[in-house]
């Protein structure tokens, strides 16, 4: 997901994985947003590899991650309200 940090911006639906390297189709994807909406910020599912938050830096976007947590943690794992709690503290840092 990727949007501007304006209120009355859309937001732009891209489903990259955050475990894949990025694609020559996703970079010119991206820079189209960037070029005609002035997109910096990517909201990612999961933490992203390092090649792709390097090359987003690059980029002048800004990750964060927001955790769906669709499933049932895992031992050692945050429960859904630390990790409601996670998301917040990532949208504040944009917001």
């Amino acid at each position: 997901m990727s949007f501007k940090k304006t209120t009355s911006t859309p937001w732009f639906s891209l489903h990259w994985e955050p475990d894949q390297a990025i694609t020559e189709n996703q970079m010119d994807e991206l820079k189209h947003l960037q070029e005609h909406h002035q997109v910096d910020v990517m909201i990612w599912e999961a933490e992203p590899r390092g090649a792709t938050m390097d090359t987003m830096e690059k980029l002048g976007v800004k990750s964060i991650v927001v955790d769906p947590t669709g499933s049932r943690p895992g031992v050692g794992k945050a429960d859904f309200l630390e990790g409601m709690r996670r998301n917040l503290e990532q949208l504040q840092l944009i917001y």
